[in-house]
């Protein structure tokens, strides 16, 4: 079983190319695979194939990613309806990612705005962007501690699941009761990770910003009270 598994491991793509991979092989599990046993192949595989666990690896993070986006597909009954249908993975990273970027972008610059608002500050479009981006920095930094929490939680679950055992072949009632709320964790993980890559996707946009005003004003800096600052013109 371990062999098998590792060599599954060691056939992921290094680098997906949309639509060209079967979820099905990536993930390791027939066609009519039930949700518990996705489940479960993909947390045997995930801590073989995580880039932490090969930080040396610079296709860990590729792997991971094919191995991740086949669960979540099969793992939710109506992407993986689709997908057995038209054999494509429902479409994700082009519009809907970058719909979501531009919502977190929307959202902060509001924020920032009102609080700039607030002190009387009168931010240049680059001090703007600029806070924008701390304060994603800041916001990606709290997702990571909720996936990390998640996976740890997700573990702890699984481990504790594993401990039970029965004799005579009777329904294993404790570990069944232990792995229920495995299905939950890992959709809230799918959703943490999609706010992640989000928020990742909207700091790249405004790393990428260009700006053609020239900065002539004086401009100090004051606290918003949440640890950003706001830069603004003095009079």
């Amino acid at each position: 079983m371990q062999s098998k598994l590792s060599e599954r491991v060691g056939q992921l793509p290094s680098a997906r190319k949309h639509n060209d991979d079967d979820l099905y092989k990536t993930l390791g599990v027939g066609k009519r695979a039930k949700r518990e046993t996705i489940l479960r192949q993909y947390r045997a595989m995930s801590k073989q194939v995580h880039p932490d666990t090969h930080p040396s690896d610079p296709t860990a993070v590729d792997k991971f990613k094919a191995l991740t986006e086949a669960f979540e597909v099969l793992n939710d009954p109506a992407k993986r309806a689709t997908y057995d249908k038209t054999g494509k993975i429902p479409p994700k990273v082009a519009d809907s990612e970058r719909q979501a970027a531009h919502a977190v972008i929307s959202e902060t610059m509001h924020k920032i705005i009102q609080q700039s608002l607030q002190f009387g500050a009168d931010p240049s479009e680059k001090e703007l962007v600029e806070t924008m981006r701390g304060a994603i920095e800041q916001q990606i930094a709290a997702i990571e501690k909720n996936i990390a929490d998640s996976d740890k939680a997700r573990a702890m679950l699984a481990d504790v699941a594993d401990r039970f055992t029965v004799d005579d072949g009777q329904a294993n009632l404790c570990a069944s009761i232990a792995r229920a709320p495995l299905v939950q964790i890992e959709t809230a993980l799918a959703a943490l990770r999609d706010k992640m890559a989000a928020h990742k996707a909207a700091h790249d946009y405004l790393r990428a910003y260009k700006f053609r005003r020239k900065e002539s004003k004086v401009r100090t800096a004051t606290s918003t009270g949440n640890g950003l600052f706001v830069t603004f013109s003095s009079s």
